[in-house]
């Protein structure tokens, strides 16, 4: 349990070099290296060069492959090259460079654009020509060339549409007028009508055509008869559908490269990076400034890297007063996959524990406390199992799954739950009393007959747990020499809150009476103190009433105690619904049918049902008891992540073994 130890570091290059000496500090990724605007000597020395200027350049390549990517993944039939398992594709070191090198013109690239930009044309083009055929096809009957209804020199001419309930009236209106209305179709509740009236007439006509919702059909742009016009453009919509086919068959065949462009995707995703910090670091004429942070324990690597360079120096300065450090955990292996759980709350500050070790066996344990059923505990450590061995990259979420498993085949076989009450309901049913008394044997105690030992427990390990948390403060500002935070905001809380526990519980406890009495005068002590001395900032009367406030909100710790009957109830729950599958399968076995297909039925979807949900909500409510009633204790956090820079991917994984099985 452990935060890892920071250097803060100026690295020297030569601009001539600058950019070879990153890229092997990105391969090494033990260096963070802090941009302008965070960099002392920015502000040390005003007069350096800062470049902000944004690289579009590679942004706009970078843009273009995750474009052509997605492409290619949309209009191929080959396999996926990634699965849920396996997010990145596997790739050798050399296979990578060689696809680098070989493609360094980008010119595949430039091919996939080119043929989405075609299709995409082709596509454009086929939308244009439905929607003319949408907007001809109601005209067929119409024997005319176009072009002579916008020809005429004494009238103007309408084509357009009219919902058919104003048809009538709308005819009769406009012949009055003076007009003409040529009905060509209707289709569904809509005339399509030519209306033909003296220029003289206009005026009337277009208020009485407003008044009756005509909407104007634009066929100016077309010459010849519509038929003439239908027969052109189904040609043509066969000639671009052909066009579209034979296009896609070609992306198909080229949806091989998918793999290439994805390993250049990645390659200039970390050159993007690699260029930022370059650019983004303070620099003089001649000389780039990496200002950053190394880990000490890798500060003797990171040296002779940079050793390696003949136009580039390293050195270890001193940070600012006020300057955040960057954090990072390190842990044991057995520890590692609870360092889930610290990142989730967010990092420790640099003088603060790291909270991992502590929270790892408190979390597995309330985790199989709140599951409590062996068998249910049995199956979660198989597919834990299985997806460790399926999954590819970070697999510490999965492994604290696998770890809070165990302890759950350990609570559950403690309480006597295995799926419930099958272990007895088998017993009864065919006779199988050995299994009834392994049950009995590994037995602690059975919950639903002995609850108050199950609350007595909850309450006893939620005690543990926040006395744990004063401890590991008191000891870590000793350790820090920070003795009146050790005294007055951790050992005073132990005291009193420890006197209390005795004095209020001490016959439950079988605890002498005189101690208990004894107790409860000594809790007076740690009263006054952290009335007086709980709050050491601001005047008397701050100090005083924030003592005061602290002082009271010792009754929110017999409210964090009590939280801890989470584990019982959620224990119960667990176990109270497998009893319900069970019996209800039992119920449907009176027939041949219901002990084929009823039992079976019920019991897998009601134990998977029940297993899902309540692993879901050990893991919520575990989490909630770490970060509500644990951290706090000793913990502030707001720590800040130490970034190294690193290559990262998001589509290949680069082994550097020279093959790939």
């Amino acid at each position: 349990m452990a935060i890892a130890s920071m250097t803060k570091v100026m690295i020297a290059s030569h601009k001539g070099e600058a950019k070879k000496l990153l890229s092997t500090l990105q391969k090494s990724g033990m260096v963070q290296i802090l941009n302008a605007e965070r960099a002392l000597i920015t502000k040390e020395y005003p007069e350096l060069n800062i470049h902000t200027k944004r690289m579009r350049e590679l942004e706009e390549t970078i843009q273009k492959l995750a474009t052509s990517i997605e492409f290619l993944d949309e209009h191929t039939d080959a396999e996926p090259l990634t699965s849920f398992f396996k997010p990145l594709s596997a790739v050798n070191k050399d296979d990578f460079d060689a696809t680098i090198e070989k493609y360094s013109d980008l010119s595949i690239l430039d091919t996939a654009l080119e043929l989405q930009d075609k299709l995409d044309v082709a596509k454009g083009e086929r939308e244009n020509i439905l929607g003319s055929l949408q907007i001809l096809e109601p005209w067929s009957s119409l024997d005319i060339n176009l072009e002579d209804f916008f020809t005429l020199s004494t009238s103007s001419t309408f084509p357009g549409t009219i919902p058919t309930r104003h048809l009538e009236g709308t005819v009769k209106q406009i012949e009055e007028a003076g007009g003409i209305v040529e009905i060509v179709n209707t289709i569904d509740k809509t005339s399509y009508v030519v209306v033909v009236v003296l220029n003289d007439k206009l005026a009337e006509i277009h208020k009485l055509l407003r008044a009756c919702e005509f909407e104007a059909v634009n066929l100016e742009d077309y010459k010849g008869s519509v038929r003439e016009n239908l027969e052109v453009l189904k040609k043509k919509l066969n000639d671009i559908d052909s066009q579209i086919t034979g296009l896609i068959e070609e992306i198909k065949e080229f949806s091989s490269k998918r793999l290439e462009l994805r390993m250049l995707y990645d390659y200039y995703q970390n050159l993007y990076l690699r260029e930022t910090a370059r650019k983004t670091a303070p620099s003089t004429e001649t000389t780039i400034l990496f200002e950053g942070w190394v880990k000490k324990k890798d500060f003797a690597k990171v040296q002779k890297i940079v050793a390696s360079f003949e136009s580039s120096s390293i050195d270890e300065i001193t940070p600012g007063e006020d300057e955040s450090v960057p954090v990072d955990i390190e842990n044991t292996s057995a520890f590692k996959p609870f360092e889930v759980i610290t990142r989730l709350y967010g990092m420790p500050q640099y003088f603060e524990l790291d909270p991992t070790a502590a929270l790892a066996p408190f979390f597995a344990i309330f985790f199989g406390l709140c599951l409590t059923d062996a068998g249910y505990g049995i199956v979660v450590t198989i597919l834990s199992i299985w997806f460790l061995k399926k999954m590819q990259g970070d697999k510490k979420f999965m492994a604290l799954i696998a770890i809070c498993s165990v302890a759950t085949i350990v609570a559950g076989a403690l309480t006597g739950g295995w799926f419930g009450d099958a272990a007895q309901q088998l017993s009864t049913l065919f006779g199988w009393s050995w299994f009834a008394k392994a049950r009995n044997s590994m037995m602690w105690f059975d919950p639903f007959e002995k609850p108050m030992t199950f609350f007595a427990l909850s309450l006893a390990l939620g005690y543990i747990h926040i006395m744990t948390g004063l401890f590991l403060k008191f000891f870590h500002e000793l350790s820090r020499k920070e003795f009146a935070a050790a005294v007055f905001d951790a050992l005073v809380w132990i005291v009193m809150i420890n006197c209390i526990a005795i004095n209020m519980f001490g016959n439950t406890l079988h605890i002498p009476a005189g101690i208990s009495s004894v107790c409860g005068k000594v809790a007076l002590v740690p009263a006054v103190l952290i009335f007086l001395f709980s709050h050491r900032e601001g005047g008397i009367g701050a100090r005083l009433g924030m003592g005061a406030y602290n002082l009271f909100s010792t009754v929110f710790y017999l409210g964090d105690v009590l939280s801890y009957l989470r584990l019982m109830a959620l224990g119960m729950v667990t176990g109270g619904l497998a009893m319900a599958f069970n019996t209800i399968a039992i119920s449907t076995s009176g027939s041949l049918f219901g002990k084929i297909v009823m039992v079976p039925l019920i019991l897998i979807g009601g134990h998977a049902f029940n297993i899902a949900i309540n692993v879901l909500g050990a893991f919520v409510h575990t989490l909630r008891l770490q970060f509500v009633e644990f951290f706090p204790k000793f913990m502030d956090g707001g720590g800040v992540d130490f970034t190294p820079l690193k290559d990262e991917y998001k589509y290949v994984y680069v082994s550097q073994e020279n093959k790939i099985d």
